[in-house]
């Protein structure tokens, strides 16, 4: 597994270039000015924009407005096609994916985002599931380890310094909710009986393989780029070369 950190990606004269064994991480905040947010709304589907406008609050419509727009901008240059023009579908669970019309590509993505930040993992071919989460103090964090987390993972938490934990609960978060995302399970998968306590930072670690499921899945603590932030990333399989992105930032 190689990674490598690449310049901003948002400008126009870039062009992708992903290639069966690489995986592509973007970085982007979505907390954006009213100039640059106006330019993303006009990408986005009428169900979207529809979408947008059911959030009560305007922070939460203007983050979703910018994300959606900045999925559409990435994807469209993969694609090689105008960002307006990329379609999606809801695959089993809820997970989002290109509409069958773009299957030629065999291009897969996730996204995540947590307050302004966002996270887009694009491969070729490869199911995959990023998350990203912003780590607050405002949670009963044993209450919710007790019911979702296993054993292994509970001690691996307490045995932390408490200024330690709240970070520690979250990214072992972060790592069920990118297994359930890639392989596509839903919240219904047990979660409690999935033992994750042993994530790497950039390396790889072999998910212990459940009931129904394959044993080719992987994956790995990823730097969000901000420390009141966690995230992680599963993927099918192990040699990928990764490369991060930032789109705006």
């Amino acid at each position: 597994m190689k990674t490598v950190h690449q310049g901003n990606g948002g400008t126009n004269d870039w062009h992708p270039d992903i290639l069966p064994g690489t995986l592509h991480i973007w970085h982007a905040c979505i907390d954006l000015h009213h100039g640059e947010r106006q330019k993303l709304e006009k990408l986005l589907s009428t169900a979207e924009r529809a979408k947008a406008n059911r959030y009560h609050f305007e922070k939460h419509r203007n983050r979703f407005i910018c994300g959606r727009g900045i999925t559409r901008t990435i994807l469209g240059k993969y694609l090689g096609i105008d960002p307006a023009q990329v379609n999606f579908q809801i695959l089993a669970h809820g997970k989002p994916g290109l509409a069958s019309i773009h299957a030629s590509a065999q291009l897969c993505f996730n996204l995540s985002h947590a307050n302004e930040r966002m996270l887009l993992a694009v491969t070729p071919g490869v199911e995959t599931g990023i998350d990203l989460e912003y780590v607050r103090d405002d949670i009963n964090a044993g209450f919710i380890a007790e019911r979702f987390f296993s054993k292994a993972e509970i001690q691996s938490i307490a045995g932390l310094d408490p200024s330690r934990r709240t970070h520690a609960f979250f990214q072992i978060w972060t790592r069920k909710e990118a297994y359930i995302k890639a392989t596509g399970k839903g919240l219904s998968f047990p979660v409690q009986q999935l033992d994750l306590s042993n994530f790497k930072q950039d390396s790889w670690t072999q998910i212990p393989q459940q009931a129904g499921q394959p044993a080719h899945w992987y994956g790995m603590d990823i730097d969000p780029g901000a420390g009141t932030f966690a995230a992680a990333l599963v993927t099918s399989g192990k040699d990928h070369a990764i490369a991060h992105f930032s789109f705006n930032e």
